[in-house]
């Protein structure tokens, strides 16, 4: 028979999930297992015609993709048992499976960007490797798709699209989420649209092979469209489908003919079941994976060795905008292989005369200087982070622009369930060199969707910094950190206040006060400290709100001779205590916090937290913050958001 091997890399495939079902059974695997028992073969056909190079993504219903492509079974089979010799560590399970060529994560719908994102860094590298993605029917009621095709096709990426249409999401009939003709949606992106079945094998053969072909000569996207039947249930036993119904399935399933009329040799499929056999009785007694081992935690982001300084006027007395434009020109020198991506970031986009540069006009003149390198891209926020972290997963450093801090809702999906678990989730430490940045804050009379400080939906996300850049950041040491070869580095957001753009560098301070600095990975914790005399209050801010900080600070020793501690913080998660001592803090009764947004969850919450774990007590604790929905009117919102007037006003009555 023509297509035998196929038919025997099917049958190890079902052989491989079966065991993996019955060892469920036998409580020896936690979690879930999702089978592709009677579609297996779309990863074998699709990976026949693929190079070791190619790299696939994959979903939740993997299995067959990472044995089609990597002939791994061991790696899975000890993934799936949790063992450290699995293909993730046994840290990823039956869904997040890593290897040089092929990554899967169980988010629908999200990956697709992210591989979008890698197939550009190839193109733009000339290396002819391109990438396979393999969604299901249920996965195409998510937006975040249609983001991904847009981009797909306005990047020419060369990726092909795997849909996998097996009527069925779950326990609900497609034909109850998907009306839509998907051939038109995808021609309408301008993509190539092919469709084939599981069932017609030439047919089958003959699309996958043209659909790779076409994506390789012509460095192109395309979409193939396979009809396919899943027999098994959802995962491990839920299916709400008739016995008839499954059992019709079976009897179609052209591996089940070919066993029944003989056309297999059942020699080789007893080899075959002999080699799956001795394999997991191999795996069996290995070590389980030792709970206490954890891949990069949050403790291994912060240097032993730290640098105490002592912090004089800062020279560089230039706009803080002008500063970042002047780091990020210093990055595209040094580095080729950068890029930035972001809405409305270029000078002038085609068809345009006034040069734009961005919103708040961070990048002006750099996609001048670097023509092709700074690249407007379509309003879509998830995709843009999506696409940043496929093209840094080739280790290629990427910055993305999100116009305005409030539109990070829409990228959390990707930072959470992507990007920050990549990190660690697949038993190694990847390097991600991906900076997001984007402008927080009020104060501009923006209004209610334009003016939050939101960045805590991203705090204590393992695999994921923050940074608050305020008016003494050196922001060349932050980036250059970040994108540091030496470094596994980590997805890093860099939060940028809109008040601070304007602001001068060098600031006057109190004059009874001095600044000492703990360096730690390329942020500092700044410590404004009294010449002389016993300070008795202790002030936590970030960003703007420093500069809040100081007048506060200076007016209560102008007007009470009260001498305070200014604790600020550039990494804001992980949020590090370094500086602060208990020979320093040891007057201290009063702790103070400043910060934008609501005070629930906060940065300010978890210092006063942290210190109260370290055994630091204070009689008054106080934070200052925004509760309320921000209004567009200047007046109202000066009345709303902390500023020294009213956070004075708040302690004289105390007083």
């Amino acid at each position: 028979m023509k297509y035998l091997d196929q038919l025997y890399e099917v049958y190890k495939i079902r052989k491989v999930e079966e065991k993996l079902l019955e060892l469920y059974s036998q409580g020896l695997i936690g979690g879930t297992v999702h089978t592709c028992v009677g579609q297996e073969y779309t990863g074998v056909f699709i990976s026949k015609y693929l190079k070791q190079e190619d790299v696939i993504f994959s979903n939740h219903r993997g299995h067959g993709h990472f044995i089609s492509k990597t002939k791994n079974v061991k790696g899975l089979i000890a993934e799936v048992l949790s063992k450290k010799e699995g293909v993730s560590g046994g840290y990823g399970g039956s869904q997040h499976l890593y290897s040089n060529d092929f990554i899967s994560n169980g988010i629908q719908g999200s990956l697709l960007s992210i591989a979008a994102g890698m197939s550009f860094s190839f193109k733009k590298h000339n290396n002819e490797n391109i990438c396979v993605i393999f969604i299901g029917d249920g996965t195409l009621g998510q937006g975040s798709v249609y983001e991904a095709l847009n981009f797909i096709s306005l990047y020419k990426c060369p990726i092909l699209i795997v849909l996998e249409d097996n009527e069925i999401a779950q326990s609900t009939p497609s034909i109850n989420t998907f009306l839509g003709k998907i051939s038109e949606i995808v021609s309408g992106f301008g993509i190539k649209y092919l469709n084939s079945n599981i069932w017609e094998i030439d047919h089958l053969d003959n699309s996958c092979k043209n659909a790779i072909e076409y994506v390789k000569s012509n460095s192109l996207p395309a979409f193939i469209h396979i009809k396919c039947s899943r027999i098994n249930s959802h995962s491990k036993g839920d299916d709400n489908r008739s016995i008839q119904d499954i059992e019709i399935l079976k009897e179609r399933d052209l591996l089940h003919i070919n066993i029944k009329n003989g056309t297999i040799d059942k020699n080789e499929l007893t080899k075959i079941d002999k080699e799956i056999n001795n394999i997991v009785n191999e795996i069996i007694p290995m070590q389980i994976l030792d709970k206490a081992v954890r891949v990069g935690t949050l403790a291994e982001n912060f240097d032993t060795k730290q640098e105490l300084l002592l912090v004089k006027k800062n020279s560089n007395n230039k706009k803080l905008v002008t500063r970042i434009n002047e780091t990020l020109t210093n990055l595209f020198n040094k580095n080729e292989d950068l890029i930035h991506i972001g809405e409305d970031i270029e000078d002038l986009p085609n068809g345009t005369e006034k040069i734009y540069g961005g919103a708040f006009k961070v990048t002006k003149g750099i996609s001048t200087k670097f023509p092709g390198r700074v690249f407007n891209t379509p309003i879509a926020e998830s995709s843009i982070i999506g696409f940043s972290t496929g093209y840094c997963l080739t280790k290629k450093p990427i910055i993305a622009e999100i116009m305005f801090g409030d539109f990070m809702t829409l990228t959390v999906d990707q930072l959470i369930q992507n990007a920050s678990k990549f990190k660690t989730m697949y038993g190694k430490s990847l390097n991600l060199p991906l900076i997001v940045r984007t402008p927080m804050g009020g104060r501009r009379g923006y209004g209610p969707t334009h003016s939050q400080s939101i960045e805590k939906l991203f705090f204590g996300v393992h695999g994921l910094n923050v940074i608050a850049l305020n008016k003494y950041s050196n922001v060349d040491k932050i980036y250059n950190y970040s994108f540091d070869k030496q470094i596994d580095s980590t997805p890093t957001i860099v939060i940028e206040n809109k008040l601070l753009y304007n602001e001068l560098s060098d600031f006057s301070l109190p004059g009874y006060l001095q600044y000492e600095c703990k360096s730690i990975n390329g942020t500092i914790n700044r410590i404004s400290i009294p010449v002389s005399g016993k300070p008795n209050t202790l002030i936590f801010s970030y960003g703007f709100s420093s500069k809040i900080a100081e007048e506060v600070a200076e007016e209560l020793y102008l007007e009470f001779e009260e001498k305070c501690i200014l604790f600020t913080p550039e990494s804001i998660s992980p949020l590090s205590l370094d500086g602060l001592s208990k020979e320093l803090l040891k007057n201290c009764n009063r702790i103070l916090c400043i910060e934008e947004g609501s005070a629930y969850g906060s940065a300010s919450e978890h210092f006063i937290a942290s210190l109260n774990q370290k055994g630091y007590t204070f009689n008054d604790v106080r934070i200052f913050s925004n509760e309320s929905t921000i209004p567009s009117s200047p007046d109202a919102e000066h009345d709303l958001m902390p500023n020294k007037e009213n956070i004075l006003m708040n302690l004289n009555e105390i007083k």
